[in-house]
């Protein structure tokens, strides 16, 4: 149980005034995360574009890839990631 709670990772995800609050695994892929923001927003993963300091996120890597663990990302200092939204065909 303990292993599990420290493998844990707390994200904040902003785009304009729009704030997120996502707590995933250091496993789960962004992917994955773009989907929980799809569960939120309505807007599909392939209208999304997640970005860890002004650098595109992959949809195959995981958290962990981008040094978003249980140390970097947690519930009172969470990570955050910028998301921008595809409009009229463009980010």
């Amino acid at each position: 149980m303990v292993s599990m709670v420290l493998r844990e990772v707390y994200l904040v995800v902003r785009r304009k005034k729009t704030t997120i609050h996502l707590n995933a695994k250091e496993s789960t892929t962004v992917g994955e995360v773009k989907q929980m923001i799809e569960g939120i927003l309505k807007v599909p993963p392939a209208d999304q574009l997640l970005l860890k300091h002004q650098t595109e996120m992959k949809n195959e890597k995981t958290l962990a890839s981008y040094n978003l663990n249980a140390q970097t990302a947690r519930a009172h200092m969470p990570a955050t990631l910028g998301l921008c939204l595809r409009d009229k065909g463009e980010f």
